[in-house]
């Protein structure tokens, strides 16, 4: 079987309308969102590497949005106190449908 899939993301327009407050933010830049944090431990990469590859995205010219739930804050907020660089924290600002 020679099926291939094509990954596609559909952007509906209430996902526009929250992200319009956030826009400013980005600035022209082309950016990275990490997502450090998930449901089950065991698909949650190691924080020491999201530190990591946020710094060599800043090093790259990227800027690095984190994202997250608010429950997420304390996780993303010890990455950011372990990076060279500085990054964007929007955890628990972005509405989520999930």
């Amino acid at each position: 079987d020679n099926t291939e899939i094509e990954p596609e993301i559909n952007v509906l327009d209430q996902d526009r309308a929250e992200l319009n407050g956030f826009q400013g933010l980005f600035g022209s830049r082309p950016f990275v969102v990490l997502h450090p944090c998930a449901t089950d431990e065991r698909r949650t990469w190691p924080l020491e590497n999201f530190s990591a590859i946020a710094d060599s995205l800043i090093e790259k010219g990227f800027d690095v949005v984190f994202t997250g739930s608010a429950k997420d804050c304390p996780v993303v907020e010890k990455a950011l106190e372990t990076m060279k660089g500085n990054a964007i924290n929007t955890c628990g600002k972005i509405a989520s449908s999930g």
